[in-house]
């Protein structure tokens, strides 16, 4: 096992406690599924993962609390907070396992799966990038990402540049096409 497998593994045991075992699993499939892609492919198959995860782990009561930017309600609810650290935390274990030493961000879809990210190597690297960045296509990558805009919108119950332009780019999305959620 790698120094990245081994850290990966460490990582989630430590923030997830009980499910981190699931989320171990999970990490090393998506992990084993980006590492050939470049980051836009990357960016489309963490999406999807993070569709999956939320519909596993949300009803449609924090959906729409999530999606209709109930604030109260998602501070409040446990099982919100419990979906956005355990895809946040296997998000990052993947990318720990892919690139122990992450680089300056090669586009805006890298970007978009760095905002997510809880490691704070990544926030630098992502705050970084942002401060040089053309916000409109960051923005237009947040358009084809509607699970990360999902996440983006449980994890920040506030009016963050990330929230506000994942909040754009979901119900742009949405009145657009169908996404299974």
């Amino acid at each position: 096992m790698s120094r990245a497998f081994e850290r990966s593994a460490a990582y989630l045991q430590r923030h997830l406690d009980g499910g981190w075992t699931d989320a171990e699993a999970n990490a090393e499939v998506l992990s084993d599924e980006l590492a050939a892609r470049d980051w836009p492919a990357r960016a489309t198959a963490i999406d999807w993962f993070l569709w999956k995860l939320a519909t596993q782990m949300l009803d449609a009561r924090r959906t729409e609390a999530v999606v209709d930017r109930d604030l109260g309600f998602v501070r409040a609810c446990p099982t919100i907070d419990a979906y956005v650290e355990t895809a946040r935390h296997t998000l990052a274990a993947a990318l720990i396992r892919l690139d122990d030493h992450p680089a300056p961000l090669a586009d805006p879809y890298h970007a978009v799966v760095f905002a997510l990210s809880p490691l704070a190597v990544h926030r630098m690297v992502f705050d970084a990038w942002l401060a040089d960045a053309a916000l409109d296509r960051f923005a237009e990558a947040w358009r084809d990402l509607p699970g990360h805009s999902f996440l983006a919108m449980a994890a920040h119950p506030d009016d963050t540049l990330v929230a506000m332009l994942a909040r754009d780019a979901f119900w742009r999305t949405m009145l657009g096409r169908a996404t299974g959620l």
